[in-house]
């Protein structure tokens, strides 16, 4: 995918009251949408991997600030993981290796955040099929900010709230936040992802039940399967344990089961 919001969607929020800022979206510190195809592809096989976007964040947070080492790196991976991983970034010219067993930070980035997003439209994109843009910076209408990402396909109109910090970095505000943006854009169906493998229901799950109680409405977050979550039929809480395409294609899989046909058995005579 090329960096810019592909017409079909410009025009799912336009028709939504909401409009793009002329820097529209799928940009990133990073700048993958200008890699090489094969670049991209091996970013998009490593970062399916939980343990890489772990190391990958913290080399992008630690390694802004001065040279890293393996050791600082392995509070989420063994020392193995944390080197295969940091030989699978030179690859990608992301860092350099340095004397002494130390490694700079060549891309101009301080957050995985961008990169994440683009993770999530990518695994939209080549697995599902969706028309998707991602980073959009909306105006207009009754909300702000970026959208993270937005997808589009059998005229049914998603986005995805991507969170790749972990959930204790997390308070009502995110979640209210994202109720408001699920008024405001009225999609067909929303997502809300946190990149972590802990479990939702001690925490965010929780956020959600009494944010949904704080506006006076009735739903309450119910299990869909494992650690992903539906507030009513279209709405999900997902993390990324097992799989996040595994998560992300449940979660289309329910929303486009609840907009098909039925057969009610009072139809039947």
């Amino acid at each position: 995918m090329s960096g810019g919001a592909p017409e079909p969607i410009r025009l799912a929020l336009r028709r939504r009251g909401i409009t793009l800022r002329p820097d529209d979206g799928g940009t990133d510190d990073l700048l993958i949408a200008s890699w090489p195809p094969e670049r991209r592809d091996r970013l998009y096989a490593e970062m399916q991997r939980y343990s890489f976007r772990l190391v990958m964040r913290d080399v992008l947070r630690l390694g802004s600030e001065g040279h890293l080492t393996p050791a600082m790196l392995t509070r989420h991976a063994s020392r193995a993981a944390v080197i295969q991983h940091l030989s699978a970034m030179q690859e990608l010219s992301l860092v350099r290796p340095l004397p002494g067993e130390r490694f700079e930070l060549l891309a101009q980035a301080s957050t995985v955040g961008p990169t994440l997003e683009w993770l999530v439209a990518e695994i939209l994109r080549r697995e599902l099929g969706f028309c998707v843009a991602w980073a959009l910076p909306l105006r207009g209408g009754t909300t702000g900010g970026d959208l993270d990402v937005a997808a589009l396909a059998e005229g049914q109109f998603l986005f995805v709230e991507v969170k790749s910090g972990p959930p204790k970095h997390l308070n009502r505000s995110h979640v209210g936040a994202f109720l408001d943006r699920v008024e405001a854009l009225a999609p067909h169906g929303a997502i809300f992802f946190e990149d972590t493998e802990l479990r939702m229901a001690d925490k965010v799950v929780v956020m959600f039940g009494e944010e949904l109680a704080a506006r006076g409405l009735r739903l309450r977050p119910r299990r869909l399967h494992r650690e992903l979550f539906t507030v009513g039929p279209r709405v999900f809480i997902a993390n990324a344990h097992p799989d996040l395409s595994g998560n992300l294609a449940r979660c289309v899989s329910e929303l486009f089961r609840c907009q098909g046909a039925r057969l009610d058995p009072a139809d039947v005579y």
